[in-house]
């Protein structure tokens, strides 16, 4: 598959900047609403969480932008890939091309606006959390990373079975729904019971949110034994996914 990749990386290139330039044509704020929509919810769930709620968190804001956008582009992705091969269907009929990388060109899509997002967190918790640029910062482009495999290894199957059986694009959003509630997304993980943690920390976001409060939120290096094992695991799916992917691909072009 990496191979197919290289091989085809123009097109790559291509299909990205065309989602990008085609989620935000005829729009006068353009590229500002990848960043004023999750703005405008941060700003909700901080009243809701902060002031309603009350959850128990030294500046609630700074650890819900540790965390929120990485869980808006699981989301946003993983919903676009579902349908993004029957959004296609002439290409996936027409062309000889591999077709993951229609998935892959929308996982990267994203990514460049979370990229977006991810400096203005950085800028905003330098400012007014940490007063000063924590050295864990540097651990970012290695989060980045394995939150891109995590999420393409996910996306690949779930594209691919899309096809086969459209109720994955009906109950896609119910199941990330509820993973949000499953995942430190909007309360930290020491919220968790002892007893119930070892199989919450199952959940593969839960520890890559996890990495990310530690690093942005707390501005301290965590282990670097779970780095290892979120890049590691990351591979693995990534992997799997892909090789389920392949399996599937001959017989895309009949039914979709």
């Amino acid at each position: 598959m990496l191979t197919d990749i290289w091989k085809h990386r123009e097109l790559l290139r291509r299909l990205v900047w065309r989602n990008i330039a085609v989620r935000y044509q005829r729009s006068v704020l353009g590229l500002f609403w990848a960043l004023l929509n999750p703005l405008l919810a941060i700003a909700l769930l901080v009243g809701v969480f902060g002031f309603i709620v009350r959850i128990q968190v030294a500046s609630y804001w700074a650890f819900l932008l540790s965390g929120y956008f990485v869980w808006v582009y699981v989301v946003h992705t993983l919903t676009a890939c579902a349908t993004v091969l029957s959004e296609h269907a002439s290409m996936v009929k027409g062309l000889k091309f591999p077709t993951e990388l229609l998935v892959i060109g929308q996982a990267l899509s994203r990514l460049l606006e979370f990229c977006v997002e991810l400096l203005l967190v950085v800028g905003a918790l330098v400012l007014f959390r940490h007063h000063g640029l924590p050295s864990s910062l540097i651990l970012l482009p290695l989060l980045v990373a394995a939150q891109l495999l995590l999420v393409v290894g996910l996306a690949l199957p779930a594209a691919a079975l899309a096809v086969f059986f459209r109720d994955v694009q009906h109950g896609l959003p119910v199941a990330l729904t509820m993973a949000g509630y499953l995942s430190p997304v909007y309360y930290p993980i020491t919220m968790v019971p002892a007893g119930a943690l070892i199989l919450y920390r199952l959940n593969p976001i839960a520890r890559l949110l996890e990495l990310y409060h530690v690093t942005l939120y707390d501005g301290k290096w965590p282990p670097i034994g779970d780095v290892a094992v979120v890049l590691i695991f990351a591979l693995l799916v990534a992997g799997l996914g892909g090789l389920a992917f392949r399996k599937l691909r001959p017989t895309l072009p009949e039914v979709i």
